[in-house]
């Protein structure tokens, strides 16, 4: 009796230390939005937030964007009024699932209540995706180290150390600098942290759910679908997932599939308005070197570290999806989306905590 009782309790704070890390990235996105994004060089308070969220989303469409299924008050007319040469705005006319589902949903708290609710409510809907994030993240940890430590140390004990380099992440790739990219990053690192926990658990109907929905987020959602086969390539049906993950991502922009194959999609030389890119930084200097440290160094370095600490099968695949992700936001992100390297943060924190906890984590299944 005193035994379940004192598991209950463990279970009951256990999710109070939820509720209180939700409330604390609340706090910090409010912080973001209101004191590091600006909009005319002036500091966004709550008006201008809704304003800027809302009302430049409510221009007109151009004929030519009404031609595709992107006549939806959901982003600025600028990309359907004819999309430059080289410009990598193109890649949002395909992310316009998520968009307009969002759109909606803050347009309806905006008309129900106010500038000021729609603010916080912005805040704590991005703050729900941080903290099923860290969920994932810790739920993946115990499924990884189960055979190695009791139950009990993985889910009170570890959980702390989890959320420190979480946050820290967090910290290094949002919190320092405001993108508008930050909604996507946060979006797609939650569909990351759970698709890897479902397919650690080999778990395929969540996991198959997980890459049909993420896709349609940001397109860098289909490697997602290449979990499987990285885990359990063995597995015949591995090579089926991204297929299946392409189905809904054609089907919801087969009327845009030609820009996909036209230059600037994937990637571009030409400067990006409003965005700093590699070709901007013509001479090695220090704010380059900065950029490249904050951007990559960090990440790289830590990479290598844990590489020559870590000999198990599993976690070397975590390693190589790190790397992975870092290529391909090396190639095709500009030098201002610091917030896509929280894309990593799920599979960082998972190697960074078992290195720190304890080396016995890294014998051979």
């Amino acid at each position: 009796m005193f035994k379940e009782r004192a598991n209950f309790l463990k279970g009951y704070f256990y999710h109070i230390n939820y509720f209180f890390f939700f409330i604390f990235i609340s706090f910090f996105i409010i912080e973001i939005l209101v004191i590091k994004n600006s909009l005319n060089s002036e500091i966004v308070y709550h008006e201008n937030f809704a304003k800027n969220l809302l009302i430049l989303h409510d221009h007109e469409f151009s004929e030519d964007s009404k031609k595709t299924n992107r006549d939806k008050k959901y982003m600025t007319s600028a990309l359907g009024k004819g999309i430059e040469k080289g410009s990598l705005e193109v890649r949002k006319l395909n992310r316009w699932v998520g968009l307009y589902i969002d759109y909606n949903l803050f347009k309806f708290v905006y008309d129900k209540f106010n500038s000021k609710l729609l603010l916080i409510f912005y805040s704590l809907y991005f703050s729900i995706f941080v903290t099923m994030t860290l969920y994932f993240v810790n739920q993946t940890h115990i499924l990884i180290n189960k055979k190695n430590i009791t139950q009990s140390n993985l889910e009170y004990t570890n959980f702390y150390l989890i959320m420190i380099i979480f946050a820290l992440i967090f910290f290094l790739s949002i919190y320092q600098f405001y993108s508008p990219e930050i909604s996507f990053s946060i979006k797609e690192t939650f569909f990351i942290s759970a698709g890897l926990f479902f397919t650690l658990k080999k778990n395929k109907l969540f996991f198959i759910l997980i890459i049909l929905v993420a896709p349609l987020i940001r397109e860098s959602g289909l490697i997602i679908s290449l979990f499987w086969f990285i885990f359990y390539r063995k597995d015949k049906i591995s090579y089926f997932f991204p297929i299946l993950s392409l189905i809904p991502f054609i089907a919801f922009n087969y009327d845009i599939i030609n820009y996909f194959f036209k230059y600037g999609y994937l990637i571009s030389f030409e400067p990006q308005a409003g965005q700093i890119t590699w070709w901007d930084n013509k001479t090695i200097n220090l704010n380059l070197i900065r950029i490249i440290f904050i951007n990559y160094g960090i990440y790289l370095f830590a990479l290598i570290i844990l590489i020559n600490l870590i000999k198990e099968t599993k976690r070397l695949k975590l390693i190589l999806l790190s790397f992975f992700y870092l290529i391909i936001l090396l190639m095709f992100t500009t030098t201002s989306h610091y917030s896509s390297k929280f894309l990593i943060a799920p599979f960082m924190t998972l190697l960074i905590v078992d290195v720190l906890r304890s080396k016995n984590y890294l014998k051979n299944d």
